[in-house]
């Protein structure tokens, strides 16, 4: 990176330690030359320790527990033929391994209680033990839609669980169209045309990016209201839209703001907004950033320094 990238991203990551100042929150981050996180307004790096694969083979995925105070994240395996789930405790720095699976998909998310992750295989989304490794499945894959194959074909992009039924909310792309399932063992339905979607901390309350609007909507689809707009393309520089594929979305620890972030150059930097959802004001908090936010928590024990 260049000095003034770099000084860039330093003064970003302290845009978000001040909010973290303010609220004793956690916001959990990744940058070009730094990820981490932090928290009360200090800075915490966060350095995980991938192996690189002899192989065309990337194992990049990584999920916040939350309770946020692990890591879970995705390595290559000792004989590198598949990727390793790997536990990091931020209290201590240590590293557990969990479980060796085949390279897929690099997706992870951790239930509501912490007790499991859920990842994807050829076959399907499995959720894993934390604790003894035990597998189950969640939803068996080729994908169905309302009882039909998608007609042009499916990548999934994200993954969340519900606080208290058995489905999964699940973002993918058919062709260039981003979509929001309601994922369950037999079947699935569709609930939005976005991406981004993530379910709230309290309630199945799913927030969703869509191209010209955030949306929440309830777990079953039903109830869906309009939070705030996406920043429209400046007219002046025609070659400068926001866009909203990639986009993420991240609930506060208390599900009154949410942060989504909207891509406006082909090297995927992004600008970041922050939204009062009682209000539906928004704040763009960074500008064209390299920082992404990867997790926001209300962690109550004090992590490693």
């Amino acid at each position: 990176m260049s000095d003034s990238l770099r000084r860039h991203e330093e003064s970003d990551i302290a845009k978000l330690a001040a909010i973290t100042r303010d609220d004793h929150s956690t916001i959990f981050f990744h940058g070009l030359a730094k990820s981490g996180y932090v928290r009360d307004g200090s800075i915490h790096i966060v350095a995980l320790k991938r192996v690189e694969a002899p192989s065309p083979m990337q194992c990049l995925g990584e999920a916040v527990s939350r309770d946020g105070m692990r890591i879970a994240y995705f390595t290559t395996a000792d004989d590198a033929s598949k990727c390793r789930i790997v536990l990091h405790e931020l209290r201590t720095g240590e590293d557990r391994s969990l479980l060796d699976v085949e390279p897929n998909h690099n997706l992870l998310s951790w239930s509501w209680d912490d007790t499991e992750i859920a990842y994807r295989v050829s076959s399907g989304i499995v959720a894993v033990s934390t604790t003894d490794r035990r597998q189950r499945t969640l939803g068996s894959l080729p994908l169905r839609i309302n009882g039909k194959p998608p007609t042009h074909g499916w990548n999934l992009t994200s993954i969340d669980w519900l606080h208290q039924r058995p489905e999964l909310v699940e973002s993918g792309t058919c062709r260039e169209t981003h979509q929001t399932l309601l994922f369950s063992s037999n079947d699935s339905r569709l609930l939005a045309f976005g991406s981004g979607a993530a379910v709230s901390p309290a309630g199945d309350h799913i927030a969703v990016a869509l191209k010209d609007s955030v949306v929440v909507i309830d777990g079953d689809g039903s109830n869906r209201r309009r939070i705030t707009s996406i920043p429209p393309a400046a007219f002046f520089l025609p070659f400068f839209k926001e866009e909203t594929f990639w986009s993420k979305v991240v609930w506060s620890p208390s599900g009154d703001r949410l942060w989504f972030n909207t891509i406006i150059n082909e090297e995927f930097n992004s600008n970041l907004y922050l939204v009062d959802l009682k209000t539906g004001r928004r704040r763009r908090v960074l500008k064209n950033t390299s920082v992404t936010i990867t997790a926001w928590r209300q962690v109550r024990v004090a992590l490693a320094e």
